[in-house]
């Protein structure tokens, strides 16, 4: 029954945030498929493809593993066991792949870190400000994590440097970031809902959220992030109610 398992029908998209993103591309699942610790064939991209086309002629539904293993059968003109699709994705061919191809629903930190990537820009307390200027117009990103001993105790944004900097006609390079730092930070866990975050940053006014794991900095959520995946749940929304309209 075990192979069987994988035969549980998913939640539409549409209830929830896609992890599909507009500008998904080949190197996009490349970097998922490595987390997912999987080296991508040509057969596992058939069931990819296969599998994002049956997404969108669907209207969001992922399909399940024995419509994957039909579609395989046609494609490869030959039998197809589900202890194949097993062993080319061991977290199931409709939840595995579907993820590859960027059609699951994001609906955790965790989720969106996966995609997104835990890339994490930071300073040390006792840099100056104009090293952490410095790094946020490199990088072109709002705000760095402060580090110190290897452990999250602050962070630095451009509005520290506005309120506690600019304002207060202090010299960027004589200034630690120690001294304008955020340092009671609000920090989410990769549990944590995409839902819960936005209300959030909303109510607090924040724009980025620390993600920490077991006490470790393990990545950064930002307000454009959460924006972004919102306008592109409404976009993917409205083109299917715009499609079974005209089917209508």
């Amino acid at each position: 029954m075990d192979q069987y398992n994988d035969m549980v029908s998913m939640q539409p998209n549409i209830d929830g945030f896609l992890k599909f993103r507009s500008e998904w591309n080949e190197s996009v699942a490349y970097d998922i498929a490595e987390r997912e610790d999987l080296s991508l064939t040509e057969k596992h991209w058939d069931v990819i493809q296969f599998v994002r086309t049956e997404f969108y002629v669907n209207s969001g539904h992922v399909p399940l593993v024995d419509d994957i293993k039909k579609g395989m059968e046609r494609a490869w003109n030959r039998e197809v066991t589900y202890a194949e699709l097993s062993g080319l994705f061991p977290g199931g061919a409709n939840r595995q792949a579907a993820k590859i191809a960027g059609c699951i629903t994001l609906q955790t930190v965790g989720d969106l870190l996966a995609v997104k990537g835990d890339e994490v820009w930071s300073i040390e307390p006792n840099q100056s400000v104009l090293d952490g200027l410095g790094l946020m117009s490199e990088k072109n990103i709002g705000a760095l994590m402060v580090i110190e001993n290897g452990k999250l105790v602050g962070l630095m944004s451009e509005r520290d440097y506005t309120r506690d900097v600019v304002l207060k006609s202090r010299a960027p390079s004589e200034t630690k970031v120690k001294d304008i730092m955020t340092s009671n930070v609000v920090t989410v866990a990769p549990d944590d809902t995409l839902d819960q975050c936005m209300a959030l940053m909303t109510e607090r006014h924040f724009r980025h959220l620390p993600v920490l794991n077991d006490g470790k900095l393990a990545g950064v959520l930002s307000m454009p992030d959460l924006v972004r995946i919102i306008v592109q749940q409404q976009q993917f929304t409205i083109s299917q109610l715009e499609r079974n309209n005209s089917a209508n």
